[in-house]
């Protein structure tokens, strides 16, 4: 039966129900004998005129965050709610320490600022979507590894220092101690015999700190604590620590080299001994400078990146100390 048969059928009983007669009007298009349409229709729209799931709000997608793990670019994606500390843990990952200690992680903004490791979420951070990070971790294992080093050691005495460089050079070779324990391949030192004559030529006022000193100097920088325990956590070793002569004075020349890195850690040079060679620099002065060169690592130049990354070094390596 077509819509017309029944508008037209429905229209005796219209007369006695006025709705009805404009259902049926409204249900043909135009009045049946002239006069106008309703203005108000006989019906009510639903208070909700979609279903329930198609009001439900889609669940926030995850994010990725982009940072630098002790040097190595990283990426991960995070769900939301995820901790910082989660995140922090994610990149370490990602970034080849499947096992970082929790309290080694250091998480730093641009700008070197040092963003707390904790369990609020990561939204709180508020990151840009092209804000970089930086993460800085070490395993357990490189954690127990630098608590043994900081253990008190017995210091040889100058005459056995003396006789196991004999013996290196009996060898033929540069000294290699240490190279398990450490991450330098090679220590050299100056061809100095404590006392006699100066690589300059000229005789020294009273006798200088001979080869076994030097030596000893470069292998308690590559055995300190703090040393051995910022290289581990940026994953870098150095092909060879070498002691090169002084040359100018330290404050008073326009040119004067405390040290250089060869190649991004084929070679670092130290300046160990002070302008008369009458002894040796002080301590954590050369142990500052070999931070500056590690920091050379990852940037050639002196820019904004490279004082970042060596106040970053300076601060891990008095931590760890």
């Amino acid at each position: 039966m077509s819509l017309t048969a029944l508008s037209e059928g429905a229209e005796a009983s219209g007369k006695a129900n006025p709705t009805r007669r404009a259902q049926c009007l409204a249900a043909r298009g135009g009045p049946l004998r002239g006069g106008s349409l309703p203005t108000v229709l006989p019906f009510r729209l639903p208070a909700t005129p979609f279903p329930p799931w198609a009001l439900t709000p889609l669940p926030p997608q995850a994010m990725q965050v982009c940072a630098k793990c002790n040097g190595r670019a990283v990426a991960v994606e995070v769900a939301p709610g995820t901790s910082v500390e989660t995140l922090a843990l994610e990149l370490a990952r990602a970034g080849g320490v499947p096992d970082a200690a929790p309290s080694t992680l250091k998480l730093i903004r641009r700008g070197g600022r040092h963003v707390p490791v904790d369990g609020r979420p990561f939204e709180d951070l508020r990151l840009g979507t092209q804000e970089p990070l930086m993460l800085v971790c070490s395993s357990n294992m490189a954690v127990t590894a630098v608590r043994a080093a900081q253990e008190p050691r017995a210091m040889r005495g100058f005459a056995e220092e003396e006789r196991r460089e004999a013996a290196r050079q009996e060898r033929g070779g540069p000294s290699t101690r240490g190279s398990a324990g450490h991450r330098f391949g090679r220590l050299e030192v100056l061809q100095v015999r404590g006392a006699g004559v100066r690589l300059d030529g000229q005789k020294p006022a009273e006798a200088l700190p001979g080869r076994a000193q030097a030596m000893e100097l470069l292998e308690q920088l590559a055995a300190d604590p703090g040393v051995r325990g910022v290289m581990e956590r940026h994953g870098w070793r150095v092909g060879r620590l070498v002691e090169f002569p002084p040359e100018g004075k330290v404050g008073v020349s326009e040119a004067c080299l405390l040290g250089y890195n060869r190649n991004r850690g084929e070679e670092i040079g130290l300046r160990l001994r002070t302008d008369d060679w009458r002894g040796f620099r002080k301590y954590l002065r050369i142990r500052e400078t070999l931070m500056h060169e590690l920091a050379h690592m990852e940037h050639d130049d002196h820019g904004a990146g490279f004082k970042e990354l060596n106040s970053l070094l300076l601060r891990e390596c008095a931590e760890l100390d």
